[in-house]
């Protein structure tokens, strides 16, 4: 008996999502694993133990948010003779 390319195609989409449903179960206890790993209090033992000044916004190196632009103001001319009173 002879398959039709209907029943082929239905084949191959079963498999695909069968074998990405086992994907998504093992990245899903993947993340379950690093959570616990990295949420492990030995790990971050000065976590809320810690100053401001050890690691505040002051040690950070922070880039320039503002583009440079043209900052001069020509001071206006002043005593020029066409300026001059005559009297």
């Amino acid at each position: 008996m002879e398959l039709t390319l209907e029943q082929q195609l239905n084949e191959a989409v079963e498999k695909i999502t069968a074998a990405w449903d086992a994907f998504g179960v093992t990245v899903s206890e993947m993340v379950d694993a690093l959570n616990r790993i990295f949420s492990e209090p030995k790990l971050w033992p000065k976590r809320n133990g810690v100053s401001p000044k050890k690691y505040g916004m002051s040690l950070r190196k922070r880039r320039c948010s503002c583009v440079p632009c043209y900052q001069y103001i020509p001071l206006t001319p002043r005593n020029r003779p066409y300026q001059r009173r005559a009297y």
